[in-house]
């Protein structure tokens, strides 16, 4: 557990909120020209910092929502989009790294949230069954595939029994 954190953590660090205030164009992030959605660096920076706080001081998203709707004067709605969105990315990622060290995990799948109840590309890549670990669903390695989303990463073992073994 303390591993998938401190991975966790070194994403938010790093990456945390690179993609709030951008919007998908062809498959290509770009800056939103939407006034409503766009962001500064120094916006994006001190989100980064929110994140990783919380992630040293153990908050929930519900705690994070409430800093940076403080920090930032987002309204509650976006603050807890960001959150929400933002420490999932970043708890995947850590997770991601630790199966990838595991050594035993070989595939993954993605298991809809219960809240799931909108058709989107949650649905295809669940779709999709089990893939190889260094796969991507939709276009990314994980959840979330969306704003808010909710859905989980499921690591899958091989059950395969190594050949050279004697019974």
């Amino acid at each position: 557990f303390g591993l998938v954190n401190t991975d966790a953590l070194v994403y938010a660090r790093e990456r945390a909120a690179e993609l709030v205030g951008m919007k998908n164009v062809n498959g290509e992030w770009v800056e939103n020209p939407n006034q409503k959605w766009a962001i500064t660096e120094t916006t994006r920076n001190g989100l980064r910092d929110l994140v990783t706080k919380a992630y040293t001081d153990g908050l929930t998203p519900a705690q994070l929502r409430k800093e940076i709707q403080g920090a930032y004067n987002f309204s509650k709605d976006r603050s807890k989009m960001i959150a929400i969105t933002e420490m999932n990315r970043s708890s995947t990622q850590g997770t991601l790294a630790a199966l990838r060290r595991s050594g035993v995990v070989e595939g993954k799948s993605i298991l809809l949230s219960n809240d799931h109840d909108v058709d989107d590309l949650c649905d295809s890549a669940a779709e999709m069954g089990v893939i190889a670990l260094d796969e991507d669903f939709e276009g990314e390695d994980g959840p979330p595939l969306h704003p808010q989303c909710l859905c989980s990463l499921v690591a899958h073992v091989s059950m395969e029994e190594d050949e050279s073994e004697e019974g």
